[in-house]
């Protein structure tokens, strides 16, 4: 009496159903992990390859740098040479113009020591006059005591 009404109770063919829905999942879950082992296999080539890459830039980039340090080293001596060349010329022409200044002041000096000179000259003049003028001064006071 207890016993399942025929619809309910599993079958041989439910039984062979199942097994067969199992065998087909366990054949999925294979293929979903070959799938998943090729997917990591690509995923671990594609960063070895991006990493590759990497480097590579990375060696390029290093050796352009390093390629415009160089160019840069070259520019910044070529510029200090010039500079120094510019200051070089910049110094004689310096030179020059105090050496012409020195000659106008060496000038200038001989010229002062003749003015000195006229003016020594004229001194001794004034002074001689003056000493003439007071001597006759003298001479024309002191004449009336004298008898001239």
């Amino acid at each position: 009496m207890n016993s399942p009404a025929p619809l309910d109770r599993p079958t041989a063919s439910d039984h062979h159903d199942h097994e067969v829905r199992i065998t087909r999942l366990e054949v999925t879950v294979e293929n979903l992990a070959n799938t998943v082992r090729l997917l990591q296999e690509h995923m671990d080539e594609g960063f070895k390859t991006l990493t590759a890459l990497i480097h590579d830039v990375e060696k390029r980039l290093r050796a352009e740098m390093q390629q415009l340090a160089a160019a840069q080293q070259t520019a910044l001596e070529t510029m200090r040479a010039e500079l120094r060349t510019e200051f070089r010329e910049e110094i004689r022409r310096v030179d020059a113009r105090i050496d012409r200044l020195d000659d106008k002041i060496e000038r200038l000096g001989d010229k002062i020591d003749r003015l000195n000179g006229r003016i020594d000259l004229m001194n001794r003049w004034a002074i001689g006059l003056f000493v003439t003028y007071l001597f006759g001064t003298v001479t024309l006071l002191a004449r009336p005591y004298f008898g001239a």
